[in-house]
């Protein structure tokens, strides 16, 4: 299983950082890798793409982080579940 920030939400600027406590903030440092880039170097290594998802911002997003709304129908994460060839 592979989770992470999707590259288009990545290359579109929007910064990595979050509060680990109030006052507090905490900048992850990114790599972006198109998710084709994920599916070659998995297949070179011998495992199968079984499933793959895409989060995006949706209304119930927004809710929750209002500042979102700007950024409506944009892909935010992924997920990737791989299965090793027989």
């Amino acid at each position: 299983m592979v989770v992470g920030y999707h590259p288009f939400f990545q290359l579109s600027g929007v910064p990595t950082t979050f509060e680990q406590r109030p006052g507090e903030p905490v900048t992850i440092e990114g790599y972006v890798h198109l998710l084709s880039e994920h599916v070659q170097a998995a297949s070179h290594s011998g495992w199968l793409l079984h499933e793959l998802y895409e989060r995006l911002i949706d209304e119930e997003w927004v809710i929750r982080r209002p500042r979102a709304a700007r950024r409506l129908g944009w892909p935010v994460s992924f997920a990737c579940l791989w299965q090793q060839q027989s």
